[in-house]
């Protein structure tokens, strides 16, 4: 990632953006150091899932987000579920779902609100930070 970040940063600089490849690499990225982070220190590592979808949800579009949010939920779950003790299995579980969803809705909300509506693009795409 930190060598990808300056050669995506400095490709867009040059009016080239390879949307695909940066959420390829992205999503990758993230998958294994939360795979990684889990395994090695368990609830703390767990706890990253939250800003994970949080962030994912602002930086890919709507339908990528969805699925790339489903798969994150299954893998982080079923680690879960191998690591963690059954009470705080079913904890990560309602929790994690229940960010999902409410992130999904707030990012609807603020992409249709009137203050979006009225600036001069749309935040349809829900690239915010490109």
């Amino acid at each position: 990632m930190v060598i990808f970040l300056p050669l995506d940063i400095w490709s867009m600089g040059r009016g080239r953006y390879y949307p695909l490849i940066a959420f390829l690499i992205l999503v990758s990225e993230i998958f294994v150091f939360l795979c990684l982070a889990i395994s090695k220190q368990g609830v703390i590592g767990f706890l990253w899932c939250y800003p994970a979808i949080l962030a994912l949800y602002f930086l890919l579009s709507k339908r990528q987000s969805w699925i790339v949010n489903a798969f994150l939920l299954i893998i982080a779950l079923s680690k879960v579920w191998n690591t963690f003790a059954r009470s705080v299995v079913i904890r990560a579980i309602v929790t994690l779902i229940t960010v999902s969803i409410l992130s999904a809705i707030f990012i609807s909300a603020i992409a249709f609100s009137p203050i979006c509506s009225s600036a001069p693009h749309r935040f349809e795409n829900r690239d915010l930070l490109m």
